[in-house]
C-alpha cells in the first residue's frame, strides 16, 4: 500500500509546473491580437471606417468601408460613394455596395508606402467630402508569432508528458495488482480521476516581486464591438447634454368625447326607415348620408296633395294658353288685357314653385323621403336599425365619435392645483394599452375643490 501511495504522489507532483527563480520577468499575460487594420474619420454629418487586412503591394486587395450617422451610429442608406487617392491619380478604386452603410473597396496599391482616400458622399444625409489617411501597404499586422509557437510547444509537450506519467501509473499498479488487489483498485481510481482534467495545469511560482503581465484577473471596463456587429443590432448613440429637472405629478381621470368630437343623428318626422348606407364601426365623414326615412302619410293626406298638385298645374296650363293667345293679338287688343294675361300667368308659375318646395327637396325628388346626414366625421358606434323599421320625431338613430379629439377629466388633489396652472407640458397614458399622447392642452381648472375626496 506504501508503495501505491508513493507512486501517486509523484504522479500529482507532476500535475504541476514548478517554477522556483529569482528576479526574472514574466510576461505571460498577452492581449488579444487583432484581425485586421482600421482608418475613421468624420465629419458634421457622417462616420466612415475602413477596415483592412494585410495588404499586399502591387497586389489586388479588398478593403470594407462603413458609412454611418454621426450623431446615431445608424447605417446611412441611399448614399453614392466616389473614392480616388490623391498620391496616384491613376489608381482605380472599384466600389461594391452592400447592405446600407457598408461598401467593398478592391484596389491595387503599387507601392509599400502610406497612402491616403479622398470619400465623396452624396445622398442620403447630403453632400460631404472626407480623407481617410495611414493606408499603409506592407505593414504587418502586430502580434508575436514566435512566442505563440513556443507556449504552444511547451503546452503540447506538458499534456505528453501527463500522459506518459499515468500510464506508468497504471503499469505499475497493474504489476502489484496480484498481491493486494483492494490497494491496487483502489490506487486505479484515484489515478483516473486525479488525471482528469489534464488541460488544467497550473503554475506554481516561487519568487520575489517580478511582474507576470497581469495573468489572472482580465475584466476591462471596456468592450470593443466591431462595426458589423453594431450595424446588425442596431447599436446607436447619443449626444450626451444638459437639461433642467422638471418635477411630475400623477393624475387619474376618464377620458369623454371633446365638444366636436360626439354627435348624435335624430329623425326629424315620423315615418319608416327606408335605408342604412353605413355599418358599424365605419367611419364616415361630415355630409355623409347614413340613412333615409320617408314620412308617413295618410290616404286623406295623400289625396289632397294629389288635388292641390292638379290645381296648380292646371292653373299653370291656363294661364299659359291665355298669355300666348292674347299676345299672337297685341296689335289689335288693349295693352292692359296683355299686362293683365302676363301677370296671371306668373302667379300661377310662383304658386307652382312654392307647392314644389314644399312636397319635393332641391332635386326635384319626393320630399316625404329625407336623407340622414352626418353632422361630423367620425366612427360610428353600435345601432340596432334595420330597413322597414319604424321611428320616432326625435327619436336617436345614430351615434358619431371622433376619437381624434377627446376631452379628459381628472381627479386632483387641492395642494397639485397651482403646479397645474404653471405646467408646460401635459402626457396622457392609458392604463390598458402602451398608447402614449403628447399633445395635450389645458383647457380649465376647477373652481372649487373639496379636500376630502377631490371633486370638483
Amino acid at each position: 500500500m506504501k508503495k501505491h501511495l508513493f507512486i501517486l504522489i509523484i504522479y500529482a507532483m507532476t500535475a504541476l509546473r514548478l517554477l522556483a527563480h529569482g528576479d526574472e520577468v514574466h510576461t505571460t499575460g498577452q492581449s488579444a491580437t487583432p484581425a485586421y487594420f482600421s482608418v475613421e474619420n468624420v465629419s458634421d454629418k457622417y462616420e466612415i471606417l475602413l477596415k483592412y487586412g494585410h495588404i499586399h503591394p502591387g497586389e489586388p486587395a479588398e478593403l470594407t468601408l462603413f458609412v454611418s450617422n454621426v450623431n446615431t451610429n445608424r447605417p446611412v442608406p441611399d448614399v453614392e460613394l466616389n473614392i480616388s487617392t490623391p498620391t496616384d491619380g491613376g489608381q482605380i478604386i472599384e466600389v461594391i455596395p452592400g447592405e446600407p452603410g457598408v461598401f467593398k473597396l478592391r484596389t491595387t496599391f503599387k507601392s509599400a508606402k502610406p497612402y491616403a482616400l479622398n470619400v465623396t458622399l452624396k445622398g442620403g444625409l447630403g453632400a460631404d467630402l472626407i480623407q481617410l489617411s495611414g493606408i499603409e501597404p506592407g505593414k504587418e499586422l502586430p502580434g508575436a508569432p514566435e512566442e505563440t509557437a513556443e507556449k504552444t510547444g511547451n503546452g503540447a509537450w506538458t499534456v505528453l508528458g501527463m500522459l506518459l506519467a499515468f500510464l506508468t501509473g497504471v503499469v505499475l499498479t497493474l504489476l502489484f495488482a496480484r498481491k493486494t488487489p483492494k490497494a491496487a483498485a483502489a490506487t486505479l481510481v484515484l489515478l483516473f480521476f486525479s488525471g482528469f482534467p489534464l488541460q488544467n495545469l497550473s503554475d506554481a511560482m516561487a519568487h520575489g516581486d517580478e511582474d507576470h503581465g497581469g495573468k489572472g484577473n482580465t475584466f476591462a471596463s471596456e468592450i470593443l464591438i466591431p462595426k458589423e456587429t453594431q450595424f446588425l443590432f442596431d447599436v446607436t448613440v447619443a449626444k450626451a447634454g444638459v437639461d433642467a429637472f422638471a418635477p411630475t405629478i400623477t393624475l387619474f381621470g376618464t377620458v369623454t368625447p371633446g365638444a366636436t368630437g360626439k354627435a348624435t343623428v335624430q329623425s326629424p318626422l315620423s315615418g319608416t326607415l327606408r335605408s342604412v348606407r353605413v355599418k358599424v364601426g365605419e367611419q364616415v365623414r361630415a355630409g355623409q348620408v347614413l340613412a333615409v326615412v320617408e314620412q308617413t302619410v295618410d290616404a286623406g293626406t295623400n289625396i289632397n296633395w294629389q288635388s292641390e298638385r292638379n290645381a296648380v298645374e292646371a292653373e299653370v296650363s291656363a294661364a299659359q294658353k291665355d298669355f300666348e293667345r292674347l299676345n299672337n293679338l297685341k296689335d289689335i287688343i288693349a295693352k292692359r288685357d296683355l299686362d293683365e294675361a302676363s301677370a296671371r300667368l306668373q302667379r300661377a308659375r310662383e304658386n307652382r314653385e312654392l307647392f314644389n318646395r314644399l312636397y319635393n327637396d332641391a332635386a326635384g325628388r319626393n320630399a316625404r323621403f329625407i336623407p340622414l346626414t352626418a353632422p361630423i366625421s367620425g366612427r360610428v358606434e353600435p345601432f340596432t336599425l334595420a330597413p322597414g323599421a319604424t321611428v320616432n320625431a326625435g327619436e336617436t338613430l345614430f351615434l358619431l365619435l371622433n376619437p381624434s379629439k377627446v376631452i379628459v377629466e381628472a381627479q386632483v388633489y387641492d395642494k397639485d392645483a397651482a403646479l397645474l396652472g404653471n405646467a408646460k407640458q401635459f402626457q396622457i397614458e392609458c392604463s390598458n394599452s402602451e398608447h402614449k399622447s403628447r399633445n395635450i392642452r389645458l383647457l380649465a381648472l376647477p373652481n372649487s375643490i373639496n379636500p376630502t375626496n377631490q371633486s370638483q
